[in-house]
């Protein structure tokens, strides 16, 4: 499959599913899991084999994109999920756009890898106060960034057994 411009994935009080098991997805945009402009929405999208690069001209990788109830799943157990242009808000919960929470949760595990290169954004887990976000990385799972931080909102890294690789050096010091 190939977008051109943004790829979603459950919006505006509708639900929606993608179960990849092999190919490649490319988004040249936006790749959205779950974005309720005006209502909640539910979003998920199962990666266990296969290829995808996300959002690879412009914008990121985004779970629970608005503040209307929304929840988002990324699950990616085999396979490769590329963000490396934007890399990956989990739980955005954008202020300008409705009036309660963003829930989003990543879960890493088997074979799956998820990488955002060496992106500035990296992963960001609760990006703004509306967003409530968890990574699980398990047993297997690779997670391949250059920064993981959080955001205004609520975030939780679970370490489950899984590899969290550094892409990038940084000369900061951690508080």
């Amino acid at each position: 499959v190939n977008a051109a411009g943004e790829f979603w994935t459950g919006g505006d009080s509708g639900s929606g599913t993608v179960n990849q098991d092999g190919g490649t997805v490319n988004s040249g945009g936006w790749f959205v899991i779950s974005r309720g402009t005006s209502a909640a929405s539910n979003g998920v999208y199962n990666l266990t084999a296969g290829t995808v690069n996300a959002a690879t001209s412009y914008g990121s990788t985004t779970l629970g994109s608005f503040c209307n109830g929304e929840t988002a799943t990324l699950n990616v157990t085999g396979g490769t999920f590329n963000s490396t242009q934007g890399g990956i808000f989990v739980a955005e919960g954008n202020p300008g756009i409705g009036t309660s929470t963003s829930t989003a949760v990543m879960n890493v595990s088997g074979t799956g890898v998820v990488n955002t290169g060496t992106s500035s954004s990296g992963v960001i887990l609760g990006v703004n106060a509306a967003g409530n976000g968890t990574v699980n990385l398990n047993s297997g799972g690779l997670i391949e960034t250059g920064t993981v931080s959080q955001g205004a909102g609520t975030g939780t890294f679970n370490f489950n057994g899984g590899t969290l690789r550094a892409t990038a050096s940084s000369g900061g010091c951690m508080g």
